[in-house]
C-alpha cells in the first residue's frame, strides 16, 4: 500500500489522475469502470476551461 501511495503522488505530480480497480471489479462491471474513468475525463476537461474566452461582451 506504501508503494501505491508513493506511485500515486508521483503520477499526480506529473499531472496524471491516478484511478484504480480491482480485477475482479473490472470483469464483473467494465461498463461501470468505463463509466468512471469517462467522468474523471470530463470532469478534468470542464475544470480547465478557460471560460474568458467564451464570454461574448
Amino acid at each position: 500500500m506504501v508503494r501505491d501511495l508513493c506511485n500515486d503522488q508521483m503520477l499526480v505530480q506529473s499531472g496524471w489522475i491516478p484511478i484504480h480497480f480491482w480485477e475482479k471489479e473490472v470483469i464483473k462491471n467494465l461498463s461501470e469502470c468505463i463509466d468512471e474513468i469517462e467522468e474523471t475525463i470530463i470532469s478534468q476537461l470542464i475544470d480547465n476551461v478557460d471560460y474568458s474566452d467564451s464570454i461574448i461582451w
